[in-house]
C-alpha cells in the first residue's frame, strides 16, 4: 500500500470528483424542491373544485399561491448561495460534507413546513415559526460548511482570504433575515384570510439586511485586500 493510502490523503483528481458530486447532489435537491413547490399550487385536479373566475380562485387559494411563490424565492436564493460557496472549493472532507448534507436535509424540512402551511386549513403561529426555523437552519449549515472549508484549506488556491471572508459575511444575510421573521410568527391580530401579514412582510427585510451586511463586509475587508489566498496560507498549491 502506498503512502497516500496509509495517510488517507486524497489525490487531486479524486478531490475534484468529490466536490463535483457534492455540487450535483445540491443541484438535484434544489431543483426537486422548486419543482415540488410548483406542484403544491392548487389546481382543479388536486382540489376537486372548479372556479368560474380568477377572483374566485384567488379568494380560495391566494394564500397557498403566496406560500409557494415565497418558497420558490427562498429556494432560489439559497441555491445561488450554494452554487457560490461550493464553487470556491478545491476539495471537501467528511465534516464539510456532513454540514452540506444537513443543509440539504433542512431544505427538505423547509419544503415540508411549506406543505403544512398549504394543507392545514387554519395555519397557526407554530406553522409559520416552523417555516422560519427550517429556512434559518439551511443558512446556518451553509455557513458552517464554508467556515470549515476556510479553516481546513479546502478552498481553491485563487480564493484570497479577503474573498473567503467576504462570502462568509455576505451569506449571513439569509439566516439573519429568516431568523428575524421567526418572532413575527407569534404576532397576534395580523391574520387576514388565514395569512399572517406581519410575518410575511418580515421576509422583505432581506434587501435591507443584504445592504447592511455588504457595508459591514466592505468596512472589515478593506485592510485585508492584499492578503494571500486561504489555500496558500494553509500550505496548499
Amino acid at each position: 500500500m502506498g503512502e497516500a493510502g496509509v495517510s488517507g490523503a486524497v489525490e487531486p483528481g479524486q478531490a475534484v470528483g468529490q466536490v463535483l458530486r457534492l455540487q450535483r447532489l445540491a443541484d438535484v435537491f434544489y431543483a426537486l424542491v422548486i419543482f415540488q413547490l410548483f406542484l403544491m399550487i392548487p389546481t382543479p385536479e388536486t382540489t376537486g373544485k372548479t372556479w368560474e373566475t380568477l377572483d374566485a380562485y384567488l379568494a380560495d387559494h391566494g394564500v397557498d399561491i403566496a406560500i409557494s411563490v415565497v418558497g420558490v424565492a427562498v429556494a432560489i436564493v439559497y441555491w445561488l448561495q450554494s452554487n457560490q460557496l461550493l464553487g470556491v472549493l478545491r476539495k471537501t472532507d467528511g465534516i464539510h460534507t456532513t454540514y452540506s448534507i444537513f443543509q440539504l436535509f433542512f431544505l427538505l424540512v423547509l419544503l415540508y413546513s411549506m406543505k403544512l402551511g398549504i394543507e392545514i386549513d387554519s395555519a397557526s403561529a407554530g406553522t409559520w415559526a416552523f417555516e422560519s426555523a427550517a429556512a434559518t437552519a439551511v443558512g446556518i449549515f451553509a455557513l458552517l460548511a464554508h467556515a470549515r472549508a476556510r479553516r481546513k484549506g479546502l478552498l481553491r488556491a485563487d480564493v484570497t482570504e479577503a474573498e473567503a471572508k467576504r462570502l462568509s459575511i455576505r451569506y449571513r444575510a439569509e439566516p439573519i433575515t429568516t431568523g428575524i421573521s421567526f418572532p413575527f410568527a407569534f404576532v397576534s391580530g395580523a391574520e387576514v384570510f388565514g395569512f399572517n401579514l406581519v410575518w410575511e412582510a418580515s421576509w422583505f427585510f432581506y434587501p435591507l439586511v443584504v445592504y447592511i451586511v455588504n457595508r459591514i463586509a466592505i468596512g472589515r475587508l478593506r485592510p485585508e485586500a492584499g492578503k494571500p489566498s486561504v489555500a496558500q496560507q494553509k500550505g496548499g498549491p
